[in-house]
This record gives structure tokens, C-alpha cells and sequence, in this order.
């Protein structure tokens, strides 16, 4: 039986065997090291992705993480590790600059709606 193009394509992996088989390509070695990840912490990645239900299907999908972790790490200024700590605590899949902007947007303007909350308490006692 011949491979069709798109299958040929696609090189999934066996779950196991994403970590042993991405830490041999050149490209993820790049990737890795411009994000700042190591070993350990791809591991944890890819652990966490299997937790959520969207683990990893092929190594496309490892770059890409990885790729969203360098451009968020430059953009923020954070570690990776940090960048990581904000995903998983906000379930997220991967992490972009726009999430963050979105996340801080959303901070910013909780802190401002208590900000106003506690004038507004403080003008009542007051009263």
C-alpha cells in the first residue's frame, strides 16, 4: 500500500518517544536554546500538554511551543519558566505576546475597578 503526500508528510511520533525523538533534531536544539528551555522543562511541557488533552501529535507541533515561548520571552522580558508558570496557571496551550497583553490588560483594569471599589467604600464611611 502506497503513502499518500499528506501522509508522508506528517511524521507522528509515538508519545513516548516525542522527547528522545525532538531533542535529536537540530532545529529544536535551536529553538530550545533561543527560548531558553532545557531538557527538563520540554519534559514538563510536553508532561503538561498530555494533562490538558492536547498533547503533542508531531514535532511541528514542539516547535511551535517553542518558537512561542522565545518571541514571549523576548517581547515580556520574563523567564521561560515564568512563561510557563502563567500558561499552566491559566490553562492555556502555549503562550503568545498577545495573551500576555490581554492578560495585563485584564489586570490593569481589575486593579482599577478595586481601586475604585475603595474610594468608593472610603467616601461611604465617611459619609
Amino acid at each position: 500500500m502506497q503513502k499518500t503526500s499528506l501522509q508522508l508528510k506528517k511524521k507522528y511520533i509515538k508519545k513516548e518517544n516525542l522527547l528522545e525523538t525532538s531533542l535529536q533534531e537540530s532545529e529544536i536544539q535551536m529553538l530550545m536554546s533561543e527560548a531558553q528551555v532545557d531538557e527538563a522543562m520540554l519534559k514538563e511541557i510536553i508532561e503538561y500538554r498530555k494533562e490538558i488533552q492536547k498533547p503533542f501529535k508531531t514535532i511541528r507541533g514542539v516547535k511551535g511551543i517553542l518558537k512561542d515561548l522565545r518571541d514571549s520571552r523576548l517581547k515580556s522580558g520574563k523567564s521561560s519558566f515564568e512563561l510557563f508558570e502563567i500558561m499552566t496557571e491559566n490553562e492555556w496551550q502555549t503562550i503568545k505576546p498577545s495573551y500576555l497583553e490581554k492578560l495585563e490588560n485584564k489586570n490593569s483594569s481589575s486593579d482599577w475597578s478595586s481601586k475604585v471599589q475603595q474610594e468608593i467604600d472610603e467616601f461611604v464611611k465617611g459619609v
